[in-house]
């Protein structure tokens, strides 16, 4: 550490952008101007964190010709180690000296990804590095669970359990791209709101400040998090920074990127298997769930749908609870919310359900009859699991190339029960071409044929 880091705020290049030292300013220009970049140390799991607060930031504050200026009118909020009794980035105010703040490695334990062989690609993220750091206090303020002691949410987490997914309907994957795309939509649905934009900001300091007088977009900042001298202070006494209540917010702290179960009148959490098509048709088709930025906005040219979350704990490799799912969809709004496709896509889910089901009952049949042949117990589904999880990943894969490809054609359905069922035989026959065992190679074959048909 040297002696000015006390002095630094991120309007200050302390963020590692294309190798360079950019502050946040240079960050939001670059976007606007769509200029590609490429976050140094941001990992995986924080990018919709990061996207969502670089956009919210921007819709509420902008457009401005000089980010620089607008960003200082908030006051001294920026700071990366703030004063005691002062708020600072994502950081409420309070003294860690005094206000029952402890030295803690919980929340960058919580939020980190193991390196190993398998993310040699992020080997490069130096846990050193001070935007590592920040990157850590805005993803643990905005997108992580808390457990245990440390038992509560951010603003939007629909439960201390849940998650809260960011899924958008964009003209393309880049950063600028995605950027320019939400931050307008943003803006077209609260671009002439006012309110407080920050929950971590003065005006939570000096005043009870009730829901009513936020922006809709406002960004979070619900945990007593504080930084100083490199290293992450958390206060397990949580001071709530509305005056209303948690509980009283209802649905009314959603982003226009998380999706709402009609039927339950709530926010719909991420289930452990992810983004699979059938929840991706689901959230398309819209009639159990509305997703603003999927269903109140209309985009032309080529379009794709994204969906990115952190649902359920971080395993050791990193790869469990990260979510991310990315579909080229049709640009035609006639086509993607008409009745039509809601039906003919339910069809291609009940096929697709109907092959996987024949399949599970010929490996059923395959390892029933071997496991008595070779006077053993049956190992299904374990063995089998393997093949049907492959066979299931085909699917998920190939289910919205083949449905918008050939979207509207006679037999559409058919041809793709007959497509999973020839991906559906290729696995039975990988699955059971080392056997010996002309029997049981036989009934499943018999059974599968029987049960397809």
């Amino acid at each position: 550490m040297t002696s000015t880091d006390s002095d630094l705020t991120v309007l200050d290049p302390v963020f590692v952008v294309d190798g360079q030292k950019r502050g946040l300013p240079w960050i939001l220009h670059a976007l606007e101007d769509g200029q590609h970049v490429r976050f140094d140390h941001l990992r995986p799991h924080q990018k919709h964190a990061w996207h969502l607060f670089l956009v919210r930031t921007a819709a509420m504050l902008g457009p401005t010709g000089s980010w620089e200026e607008r960003l200082q009118a908030e006051g001294d909020i920026w700071d990366v180690y703030p004063d005691p009794g002062k708020c600072g980035f994502f950081q409420p105010k309070g003294d860690i000296e005094d206000d029952g703040y402890k030295e803690t490695t919980y929340i960058e334990q919580r939020d980190t990804v193991k390196i190993n062989g398998t993310h040699h690609r992020y080997k490069g993220h130096n846990a050193g590095a001070l935007d590592f750091l920040l990157y850590t206090l805005v993803s643990s303020q905005t997108i992580n669970k808390m457990d245990g002691a440390h038992s509560r949410p951010s603003l939007r987490m629909s439960a201390t359990f849940g998650d809260r997914a960011y899924i958008s309907k964009v003209p393309g994957l880049s950063w600028p791209e995605r950027f320019s795309s939400d931050v307008e939509f943003a803006r077209s649905q609260h671009g002439s709101d006012t309110g407080a934009y920050f929950l971590w900001s003065k005006a939570f300091q000096d005043q009870d400040v009730d829901w009513d007088d936020c922006h809709p977009l406002v960004a979070d900042s619900s945990l007593q998090i504080r930084l100083k001298e490199g290293r992450m202070y958390y206060n397990p006494t949580w001071d709530w920074p509305l005056s209303t209540d948690s509980d009283e917010l209802g649905l009314a702290a959603a982003d226009l990127w998380q999706p709402v179960d009609k039927n339950a009148g709530e926010l719909k959490n991420t289930q452990s298997s992810g983004f699979e098509y059938n929840l991706v048709r689901e959230y398309l088709v819209g009639d159990n769930y509305k997703i603003p930025a999927i269903h109140d906005q209309t985009l032309t040219g080529t379009v794709y749908f994204v969906a990115r979350t952190v649902a359920g704990r971080l395993n050791e490799s990193g790869s469990a609870g990260i979510h991310h799912r990315t579909v080229e969809i049709p640009s035609d709004e006639e086509v993607l919310f008409s009745e039509d496709f809601g039906q003919r896509s339910r069809e291609y889910v009940e096929r697709a359900g109907e092959v996987k089901k024949a399949f599970a009952a010929a490996a059923a049949a395959f390892f029933d009859v071997q496991s008595v042949g070779d006077s053993r117990e049956s190992s299904f589904p374990g063995r089998a699991t393997h093949y049907y999880t492959q066979l299931d990943e085909a699917i998920d894969q190939e289910f919205f190339p083949h449905l918008f490809g050939r979207f509207g054609e006679e037999g559409q359905a058919a041809e793709w029960r007959s497509h999973v069922q020839s991906l559906a035989e290729g696995y039975l026959d990988e699955m059971t071409k080392h056997s010996t065992n002309w029997e049981a190679r036989a009934a499943s074959k018999n059974i599968f044929t029987s049960s397809a048909s």
